[in-house]
């Protein structure tokens, strides 16, 4: 008896480290929670910003290219709002509608992602605010992936926390260096200070 009990306190004991308080979920919060659609700054740019921030996070092998929220991609030989490329392969083609889609409203918001899609045979995605059940069914019998708010949470809230936070990276990228908005970068800085006022991004506040 004496040897076991001199050999159970030798034994290194079983360790299990966590924190205190948990990380704040930062990518989810945005997506829920900041306000999107303000005045003065251009019509869609935050869940652009988002979108760019989720492929930017979700796809780190690939190369994202896009421009200004409301600088056409046709004009800058883009296929999509967001193209992700690998190499010369376009992989992933994005379009970004911060609002519902209606089957009435598909050939007005969506033909174009629709023609390129079937012409290139990449992945198309309708990256949208909310859909109808009979125009998320049209798009994909047209082979357009869709995802909605609803799903985008639901995909998001399987991640961990370095992935959301890359997320949020990629979205500071985007409005601060693609859409050049300091005003939009402030807002979203301001808004991170409320929620996670431990977040190393916030150094570029002052």
């Amino acid at each position: 008896k004496s040897l076991i009990n001199y050999g159970l306190k030798k034994l290194s004991k079983n360790t299990f480290y966590s924190r205190e308080q948990s990380r704040v979920r930062l990518f989810e919060e945005i997506i829920e929670n900041f306000l999107r659609g303000v005045r003065g700054e251009n019509g869609g740019l935050i869940y652009q910003a988002i979108a760019f921030g989720f492929y930017y996070s979700d796809f780190p092998h690939l190369s994202l290219v896009a421009d200004k929220v409301r600088t056409g991609s046709s004009r800058q030989k883009r296929f999509g709002d967001i193209d992700c490329y690998f190499g010369l392969d376009l992989e992933i083609s994005i379009e970004v509608k911060d609002f519902n889609i209606s089957q009435k409203s598909i050939l007005k918001e969506l033909s174009t992602l629709i023609t390129n899609t079937l012409d290139n045979e990449n992945i198309g995605v309708a990256f949208i605010a909310s859909i109808d059940e009979d125009a998320e069914d049209e798009l994909q019998s047209k082979g357009i992936r869709v995802i909605s708010q609803d799903v985008l949470l639901n995909l998001v809230s399987l991640w961990d926390w370095q992935k959301q936070n890359n997320a949020v990276q990629g979205m500071l990228h985007y409005i601060a260096h693609v859409e050049q908005d300091p005003k939009a970068v402030r807002r979203l800085l301001e808004f991170i200070k409320e929620v996670d006022p431990n977040h190393d991004t916030l150094t570029f506040l002052n």
